[in-house]
């Protein structure tokens, strides 16, 4: 019986409404179109009147779409095109909305923005999209203003025809005036000589004025560098802007990079890097205060090469609702460092040539920072290279005066396939072959000579003339030859010129392979190649933009920015000046700085991900790395880590099978014979390895007519060996190094400890170690997208360092430091152009100088100095590093001497905050007591609460007004009272009073560890942490009577104990629970309360896979470059730990698996009879 209905019961009508009201800014603001707006939904396909001449659009209209369901559409697309006079219509931007989000809720008025590629850097991108890869949007392409609704209809004959309709009023999303701050200290990461930053918002831009290439850097342009902006370089105007309320929906801030060449394309600048920052993660900051400098790692450009680094910008960021009248300078002083990047391996890497390249990469790692670039070694032809190298690099780090926190700048980690190594170790090769072969043609043709010089004689002799000269016209032509010049010694001399011009040739290969840009796989192993690199080609712009063409990379006037070509350029993946091409790319955001006398710990290995491909979003393999940032003063006192890991001796049993489903051709490879290397695990010492050779007759016949069978079907070949072989090998106690066993297929005349390998395979063995965990080798192995090193602390808080820590041999330094100069120059240096800031900050000091010795460093404050004439010391907290500057050169230049100046260290744990004029009452509160020293705050009465926001709170110190040293002031002092009303000043805080190695170690573990509190879900006190701030207050503040009785008060947690104000003596009974009832037992197996026994019935612990009987035998495919599977291996192997190589001799009992797969002998008599 059929379903009698006709459907229509199941259908439901609709009538969608979109609302389209306003589109602003479209193509980013750049240029004039003719727009309009389309709708296309479920076949239904409405339009707007084009507008003319305009990039903005505004809409009464609405768009009316009959809809029934159900339906196989959900998206409503929208799109604003470009009306054309002559040609098609172009698409501008276009939006997608959600039928099924639009039924449920109804969407009010809610702006979209559109972000695509600039057309002056990416003419068509369609290129970008055809390569396959994800590419994020690097400009503003418009804002479109949308509304939706769903309407129900009763029936289906309701519906109205798709239409545009008058649209009903509807007012805009409220919005708000933003000022944003932006100061720009420092590029680093990136090539050329120049380079300067752009903001952007919208169609709003700012600038900063051009920095040049730090002298620390190194001197090619075509490598990173350090780009410092000093003074006011860096600051751009104050930014204005309308923001959305609900700031999810504000445009999103561009930080564009702009890097020349030093003049070499007429001092054209191009964007080769850019970072977009969402506006709701921008803080907050009321006031002239500025925020603390963060560094933003840049985004590569999609049109330029990928060998082009976008490095970073270390910038100073805030929003405000009102335009400041003056800014605070985000002042930074460089502190020197030293980081140890532990390189130890890498897998699954490619060549880095596209999809189709086949040959394996010679992998090099490159670590930069700071400016700083230091390689590993080459691994020779390999996708599972292994370094185990220690990286050292000095750095000079920006440290903010303020909160004297480091800025971690990122480190950048580029793994390479250099090909310059591959091309002079061919031209070598292909050298000493037409050498022999010449030699042979010389040899030859000599002998040859010889041969026809006999003949010659033999005619011309009267015994064998009638017999040798059977025909008079060639006995007459021999002997004009061998009498004109070109005889016999023409063809000695024929052989010599020859061999000779061979040998130039020959040294032209090799000359121009050592120089060349183009390079050819060590796979290839055609003799045509070699030739083809006699003369150099310049690879030419083709009909799809690629690349324009190239300059001579060894030359003088080479151009780090010649590789990106003109506008309209597609993204490609290109030599380096190094003939280096990328394999990808990772970056490591450090957060922990290591000290003398902590406790350390094993390094933190961690697999990242490096990213590559044209666009740098495919994942082109892992590397195994682990960081160290050491202050340079502390270097020697830490050692260097160790990169061998613990180890364990073992042994390896190895029982090879064969060859399986070999998809390459036996001829063309020379695999008629293939040969396999077995390398153990690289942990350690150089791995074990031996070489097995395929023969057609075995070594250990099990009996007569036992043979190694090979065969090809289908265009796949197989081999078999029945080999077993014992390696001994050093496995990792910790399974992050991940031990593996390699496999490597030769052909029968190559030698494996020079040629390449045709293809590769890797087997791990982390989940067959005996005393490992499967789960978590497995977990330790995952490739993780960042690196982290500590568990505790925000990227964007930066490191604590100080000053006045850790003296020499312990002893805890002098906050305040005063020195004499008696002759010679003062050698201390302040910034010339920085005029807006104070106190006068201490940029360098000359080494061996007077103030070097005393432990003048830069960052300090200068506070006072005394010349001869002076009674007492003068203050200079409220000067400029200008003045300052300006003052030492006034007191070199007049040579006044005795001459004492007085500097002053800051710490870690100290607060700066920076009082300007216009601010009347502090709004701090004070703990008035005499005896009290330094002035203590009791707490913050101030109206916007700006002290709480600069990270003062009750309880801290004044120690510094202006450089005045209160460390033995009460507030009652006049004096202090006096310093407190200077306008502008500094006022530096910290949560201990007097300076003590105690005080101050016991303060920041307080700090620290009320830090890691907050920042975890839950405190140790059961607190929530997101209550723990507003509870402390109300407990501090809030308590009123109750604060001074012993009446306990009602908080989240049983509070402490000790405390009197909060003191419990009872537990509340009803914040008890009882756990009451009966035990039963349910595996009676009677059948009460159970079921069919199914309580009862015996049950397998664990999942059912982990105690099934595995395979005999594993298979490993063996891999070219970009993974691509061209065979297998088939083999069973065991680790035997202790080591012990003769352990399969000694096995008796022929039941066990191990006896026959692990005797050569028995192998073959088990599988081939």
């Amino acid at each position: 019986m059929g379903f009698g209905g006709t459907g229509d019961e199941f259908k439901q009508a609709y009538h969608l409404f979109v609302h389209m009201h306003f589109a602003d800014s479209l193509g980013g603001g750049k240029g004039r179109f003719n727009p309009y707006i389309t709708c296309d939904f479920n076949g239904v396909h409405l339009e707007t009147p084009p507008s003319m001449d305009t990039r903005d659009i505004h809409c009464d209209e609405c768009f009316r779409l009959p809809v029934v369901t159900p339906l196989f559409a959900d998206s409503i697309v929208i799109r604003a095109w470009n009306k054309a006079t002559w040609g098609s219509d172009q698409i501008i931007v276009q939006g997608r909305l959600s039928f099924s989000l639009l039924r449920m809720h109804a969407m009010s008025p809610k702006w979209f923005n559109f972000y695509g590629f600039d057309k002056k850097e990416v003419g068509d991108a369609s290129a970008i999209h055809d390569v396959g890869e994800c590419a994020q949007a690097n400009a503003y392409m418009g804002r479109m203003l949308l509304s939706g609704r769903v309407q129900k209809i009763a029936s289906v004959e309701d519906l109205l025809r798709p239409d545009l309709v008058k649209a009903p009023l509807a007012e805009e999303p409220p919005t708000s005036v933003q000022c944003f701050a932006i100061e720009v200290l420092e590029v680093s990461g990136c090539p050329g000589a120049s380079c300067y930053v752009v903001c952007r918002l919208g169609v709003l831009k700012r600038t900063t004025k051009t920095a040049k290439r730090s002298r620390d850097s190194d001197p090619d342009v075509r490598e990173p560098g350090r780009f410092p902006f000093k003074g006011e370089r860096g600051r751009m105007k104050t930014l204005k802007a309308s923001i959305p309320t609900e700031e999810s929906n504000a445009l999103d801030v561009f930080v564009n990079v702009y890097s020349s060449a030093g003049g070499l394309l007429g001092d054209e600048f191009k964007r080769v890097g850019f970072a977009r920052l969402k506006v709701i993660d921008i803080k907050t900051i009321e006031g002239c205060e500025t925020a603390s400098p963060m560094w933003i790692t840049c985004n590569p450009m999609a049109h330029l090469p990928n060998n082009i680094d976008p490095g970073a910008v270390l910038v100073s960021v805030k929003r405000s609702a009102s335009l400041p009248e003056a800014r605070m300078p985000a002042i930074v002083k460089p502190l020197p460092f030293e980081l140890r990047a532990y390189v130890l391996m890498a897998r699954d890497l490619n060549s880095g040539k596209g999809k189709e390249d086949n040959s394996l990469p010679n992998p090099v790692v490159q670590v930069s920072c700071a400016g700083k670039s230091v390689c590993t070694s080459i691994a020779r032809s390999t996708v599972v290279p292994s370094w185990k190298e220690c990286l050292r690099m000095r750095l000079q780090l920006q440290c903010s005066v303020s909160d004297m926190k480091v800025q971690p700048e990122p480190v950048r980690i580029v793994a390479y396939n250099d090909e310059g190594t591959d091309m002079v170790e061919q031209a070598k090769a292909t050298a000493a072959a037409e050498s022999a072969k010449a030699k042979r043609d010389t040899k030859s043709k000599a002998g040859k000579a010889k041969q026809d010089a006999r003949a010659l004689e033999d005619a011309e002799s009267p015994k064998r003339k009638s017999l040798m000269d059977k025909s008079p016209k060639e006995a007459g032509a021999k002997l004009e030859d061998a009498e004109s010049p070109g005889g016999v010694k023409s063809l000695q001399d024929q052989g010599a010129d020859g061999a000779e011009e061979k040998t130039e040739t020959q040294a032209l290969a090799l000359k121009d392979a050592e120089g060349q840009n183009d390079s050819t796989s060590l796979m290839d192993k055609s003799p045509k190649a070699a030739k083809e690199k006699k003369e150099k080609k310049s690879p030419k712009a083709g009909g799809d933009g690629v690349i324009a063409q190239r300059v001579d990379h060894w030359g003088k006037s080479y151009n780090p920015f010649s590789l990106m070509g003109g506008y309209g350029m597609m993204r490609t993946s290109n030599l380096d000046h190094r003939d280096r091409r990328v394999i990808g790319r990772a970056q490591v955001v450090l957060q922990k700085c290591s000290r003398p006398g902590e406790k350390r710990r094993g390094m933190k290995m961690k697999w990242l991900k490096l990213k590559g491909g044209l666009l740098g979003a495919q994942h082109n393999g892992d590397i195994l790395v682990a960081f160290e940032l050491v202050r340079e003063k502390y270097k020697d006192q830490i050692p260097v880590r160790s990169t061998t890991p613990a180890v364990r001796d073992c042994s390896i049993s190895l029982s090879l099978l064969g060859i399986r489903n070999l998809t390459l051709d036996l001829q063309q490879w020379n695999l008629g014979k293939p040969k396999i290397m077995v390398l153990g695990p690289d942990i350690g010492d150089t791995p074990a390895s031996c070489v097995i050779s395929w023969t057609r007759r075995p070594p250990n016949p099990y009996a007569m007519g036992d043979y190694n069978k090979k065969w090809t079907k289908s265009g796949r070949s197989g081999f078999e060996f029945f080999n077993v072989v014992h390696i001994p090998a050093k496995l990792p106690k910790a399974s992050t190094m991940e031990p593996h066993i390699r496999f490597l297929l030769f052909s029968e005349d190559a030698d494996p400890a020079i040629d390449a390998p045709a293809a590769e395979g890797r087997f791990s063995m982390v989940e067959d170690m005996p005393w490992g965990k499967p789960e978590k080798a497995k977990k330790a192995l995952e490739a993780c997208e960042e690196y982290v090193d500590s568990d505790a602390g925000d990227i964007l808080d930066g490191i604590p360092v100080s000053d006045i820590e850790d003296g020499a041999e312990g002893e805890t330094k002098s906050t305040y430091t005063t020195i004499t100069i008696g002759q010679g120059l003062i050698n201390v240096h302040f910034d010339p152009d920085e005029c807006t800031s104070f106190p006068p900050v201490v940029l360098a000091v000359e080494p061996d100088s007077v103030a070097a010795k005393e432990g003048i460093q830069a960052g300090m404050w200068l506070v006072g100095f005394q010349g001869p004439e002076d009674d007492c010391l003068k203050l200079t907290g409220l000067w400029t590093p200008a003045q300052a500057a300006a003052f030492v050169a006034n007191m070199d230049q007049q040579l006044v001497r005795q001459l004492s100046l007085k500097f002053r260290r800051t710490s870690c744990m100290e607060q700066c905050v920076w009082v300007p004029e216009q601010v009347g009452t502090l709004g701090l509160r004070f703990i008035q007591d005499s005896t009290l020293t330094p002035p203590k705050i009791s707490a913050d009465v101030s109206e916007d609460q700006r002290w709480r926001r600069q990270g003062v709170s009750a309880g801290d110190f004044i120690v510094d007004i202006n450089g005045v040293d209160l460390t033995e002031m009460p507030i009652t002092d006049p004096q202090v009272r006096q310093l407190l009303a200077i306008r502008p000043c500094v006022i530096t805080f910290r949560p201990y009073g007097k300076e003590s190695e105690a005080a101050e170690a016991c303060a920041r573990r307080m700090h620290e560890e009320k830090g890691f509190m907050l920042r975890q879900p839950v405190m140790l006190n059961g607190l929530p942490s997101a209550l723990a701030c507003e509870t402390e207050r109300k407990m501090l503040y809030r308590d009123g009577a109750l604060g001074g009785t012993r009446v306990p008060r009602p908080c989240a947690v049983l509070p402490p104990v000790n405390k009197a104000q909060v003191l419990n003596c009872r537990i509340a009974r009803s914040g008890l629970m009882d756990v009451r009832g009966l035990v039963k037992n349910r595996l009676r197996g009677d059948g009460y309360d159970d079921e069919d026994d199914f309580a009862g019935r015996p049950i397998l612990a664990g999942r059912m896979e982990d105690v099934m009987e595995g395979r005999t035998f594993r298979t490993v495919d063996l891999l070219q470059a970009n993974n691509e599977v061209v065979g297998q291996i088939k083999f069973a192997f065991r680790i035997v730990c202790p080591a012990d190589l003769e352990w399969a001799d000694k096995i008796t009992d022929r039941s066990t698996p191990d006896f026959w797969l692990f005797q050569e002998r028995f192998l073959r008599h088990k599988y081939k009879r």
